[in-house]
């Protein structure tokens, strides 16, 4: 017999930041968490991790009830890539995007779209286009350019995440 529980979180609430995205954002291949780039805001503010490994827009999408309960600030997305990796149909990606954008916008959040990663594994040209011709300039986070220009040196030997130096 239960007479009571509580629930609780480490997410804190009226965050100034969440970051939705994939492994990048969840800190594949960094030596330490300090070390990603998340890692690297939550030094600075408070800032909420919901990246997963793997994940998709619709993994994103599945998160909004998150992003409701921190009511951040400011939410960073971070998503696309492995859509593009496992064959998403564009419809379906690109529709997931404007959802989490919009619903961010909903809730009072500044939003931001963040440009894929560097990689050398896979082209994200088509993920990148769509970003840029669709959400407002002022809303986008140009890190596709910085990572390219560390080349090699700021991905693991996986060619897909980023290593310490990678993660900005």
């Amino acid at each position: 017999l239960i007479v009571s529980y509580k629930l609780s979180s480490r997410s804190p609430k009226y965050a100034d930041l969440a970051v939705m995205g994939d492994s990048k954002t969840y800190g594949a291949s960094a030596t330490t968490y300090e070390n990603t780039y998340v890692g690297k805001l939550e030094q600075i503010t408070t800032a909420v991790n919901l990246g997963g490994g793997g994940d998709r827009t619709v993994e994103g999408v599945l998160r909004l009830n998150d992003l409701a309960l921190i009511q951040p600030k400011t939410v960073l997305i971070n998503l696309g890539r492995n859509d593009l990796a496992s064959a998403v149909s564009s419809g379906t990606w690109q529709a997931n995007l404007v959802t989490l954008y919009n619903y961010a916008i909903s809730i009072g959040a500044r939003c931001y779209m963040v440009l894929p990663f560097w990689e050398t594994s896979q082209t994200q040209t088509t993920l990148r286009n769509y970003i840029t011709a669709t959400f407002p300039d002022s809303s986008i986070v140009y890190t596709y350019e910085p990572t390219r220009r560390l080349g090699a040196s700021g991905v693991d030997a996986d060619n897909i995440h980023p290593n310490d130096y990678g993660h900005l």
